[in-house]
C-alpha cells in the first residue's frame, strides 16, 4: 500500500488510538506502539525478535510444533489477501522468519492476526517476563 507521508500519519495516529481504547476496553496496562507504514524490506531488517514467524498456507509446520521459552519475543507476520507474494517469502526467509500453517483453511487478513495470537497464547500462556 502505497500512502502519501501525510496519510501515513494519519493513520498510524488512528490506530494508536484504537489501540488505546482497545487497551482501556479489555483492563490492558501495555499500549503497544503503532508506527508508520514502511516497506517489508525495512522492517524485517530492523527487527530484533528471538522467534520470527509468518503464516503461510503451504507451510509444512504446524503451530504447536513451534518451541517458545517463557520471556522470548516473537513477531507474526500475516500477508496481505492473497499472502505473501514468493518474493516477499524469501525475503522473509532470508531474515530469518519460520513458515507455519494454521491449519487447512485460509483465513482472512482481518482475522489471521486475531487467530494466531489466540493459538500462541493457548499454547504458550500470556506473554509476560
Amino acid at each position: 500500500m502505497k500512502l502519501s507521508q501525510d496519510k501515513a500519519q494519519q493513520r498510524s495516529e488512528r490506530w494508536q488510538n484504537i489501540a488505546i481504547s482497545a487497551c482501556e476496553q479489555s483492563g490492558r496496562n501495555h499500549i503497544p506502539i503503532i508506527h508508520t507504514p514502511q516497506s517489508l524490506e525495512s522492517w524485517t531488517s530492523h527487527l530484533s525478535i528471538d522467534k520470527k514467524v509468518v503464516l503461510h498456507p503451504q507451510a509444512s509446520v504446524t503451530m504447536r510444533e513451534l518451541t517458545y521459552q517463557k520471556g522470548e519475543s516473537v513477531v507474526f507476520a500475516v500477508g496481505p489477501e492473497g499472502g505473501f507474494s514468493p518474493e516477499e517469502m524469501t525475503l522473509l526467509a532470508r531474515y530469518q522468519f519460520s513458515s507455519i500453517r494454521l491449519g487447512p483453511r485460509v483465513l482472512r487478513t482481518e482475522t489471521a492476526g486475531l487467530a494466531i495470537l489466540s493459538v500462541a497464547q493457548q499454547l504458550w500462556g500470556d506473554f509476560t517476563s
